[in-house]
Formats: C-alpha cells, sequence, structure tokens
C-alpha cells in the first residue's frame, strides 16, 4: 500500500483505520509500516474474523468487528484521538507508546 504510506507522509493523520484485507498487502504489513514509520498514528483495525491477537499483532488502539455500527466506529475514533493527543503530550524522541 505505497500509497497509503504516500498520503500520510504527504499529510499525517492522527487517527488511521485499516482494514486486515486489502487489494495488494494485508492490513497487519500496511499496520507495521504504519507504526514503524509513523508512531504517533493511532490505528484502528477493521477485521470479518475474530483474531483475539489482532490488536496486539498491529499495536491497534482498537479492533472492530464486520459488520459494526456506526456507534462503535464513533467510539473507536474517539479513542484513537485520545490515544494520539496522550501521545503528543507524553512521548518524546525515547519514550514509549501510550497503552
Amino acid at each position: 500500500m505505497p500509497s497509503a504510506l504516500e498520503k500520510m507522509r504527504e499529510c499525517p493523520a492522527g487517527v488511521v483505520v485499516c482494514d486486515v484485507y486489502l487489494p495488494d498487502h494485508d492490513g497487519i504489513w500496511l499496520a507495521g509500516e504504519l507504526r514503524r514509520r509513523f508512531p504517533e498514528a493511532a490505528l484502528i483495525m477493521i477485521t470479518g474474523a475474530q483474531d483475539a491477537n489482532l490488536m496486539r499483532q498491529t499495536e491497534a488502539v482498537d479492533c472492530l468487528m464486520k459488520p459494526f455500527k456506526r456507534a462503535r466506529l464513533q467510539a473507536a475514533l474517539k479513542r484513537g484521538s485520545e490515544w494520539n493527543r496522550d501521545f503528543a503530550v507524553h512521548a518524546g524522541p525515547s519514550s514509549p507508546r501510550p497503552a
């Protein structure tokens, strides 16, 4: 997903919503690249399969199971925004990411 990475470089987002299944790569690969290149971005993963390890594997702040309701997405976006704000306040060059 080079285009997603290019978009993040051009216009960084504080919260990224990423599906596990993508056309060129899987979302887990993209999440890893986003985490490595943009550690300040909060990741929210979307999946159609139950995977208890997905949040840990991708370091996502939330994981949405398809189908999900709008309120659930809004709650995840709020959590991601709060996470991003906390990261901006507490992160330094060697600070770990907030949990």
